[in-house]
């Protein structure tokens, strides 16, 4: 399958929920796309509806899976692997045109799964851009500060207290998805935290997080972004805030 033909999908389907995974981190969003027969079958308007920005060429496969539950309910989904697994994932609801999934895997299937748009390249796909944006922008000569990553839940706790809003982040080699939300609950679970809004879930466990890091966001806006990395320097995800009030910034203190 081509990047192209994810998106007629999506046009086709209505609404989904969409899943996207990083090391550590997923983002899992209910969204309603615009009806079938709009002139709006390309990625930009993915991008702008869902949050959505793609890297077919680091796709392996495309599954399309059917579970049953010990109820006999039936559930569906479009599950797109890259190079570490599981990155992308499109979940029919009640209210999906089954039609459309139905169509998809007749015209598409082949010895099993959904046969990816083409070769994957040697390179990292959003990875490699992440790890050397890692190298040239985090110091503090550019603005940004390293800050203590065990504060960092109780900082977002106090965050969605205040009703902070927040453009969550999270990518893998395959897939970046963009969410603009304020967070209702907040709930913490040892070391994995979940921020949850009415059709939207983002969760991510902090052992997973060797570094965090407090940004300046480059344009005028004022935002300040907190970014998550792994060990291996992998984005686990970032958080812009806007107008982030002094009295909860110093919960999260430099360690630079």
């Amino acid at each position: 399958m081509t990047e192209e033909e994810i998106v007629e999908f999506l046009s086709e389907v209505g609404e989904v929920w969409i899943r996207s995974f990083s090391n550590g981190a997923g983002i899992n969003r209910l969204v309603v796309f615009p009806d079938e027969g709009s002139d709006w079958r390309h990625t930009g308007v993915i991008t702008e509806t869902a949050g959505l920005l793609f890297e077919p060429s680091q796709w392996r496969n495309v599954w399309a899976v059917q579970r049953n539950d010990t109820s006999g309910s039936k559930s569906f989904f479009l599950d797109v692997a890259g190079r570490e697994g599981l990155v992308q994932q499109f979940e029919l609801t009640p209210r999906s045109k089954f039609e459309a999934f139905q169509n998809l895997v007749t015209q598409y299937q082949t010895d099993g799964n959904l046969r990816a748009s083409g070769e994957s390249t040697s390179g990292g796909g959003f990875l490699e851009f992440i790890e050397e944006r890692w190298r040239k922008t985090l110091s503090p000569g550019n603005g940004a500060r390293r800050v203590d990553r065990t504060a960092v839940p109780d900082f977002i706790l106090q965050l969605v207290r205040a009703n902070a809003a927040f453009r969550i982040t999270i990518l893998n080699s395959a897939v970046k998805q963009t969410a603009n939300v304020r967070i209702s609950k907040c709930r913490v679970l040892g070391s994995e935290i979940m921020l949850e809004d009415a059709d939207f879930l983002f969760e991510w466990d902090n052992a997973c997080v060797d570094e965090a890091w407090m940004v300046q966001c480059g344009c005028n806006c004022g935002d300040e972004i907190l970014e998550l990395y792994d060990p291996h320097k992998r984005l686990v995800a970032s958080m812009a805030l806007q107008g982030l009030p002094p009295s909860i910034s110093h919960l999260l203190p430099a360690l630079n």
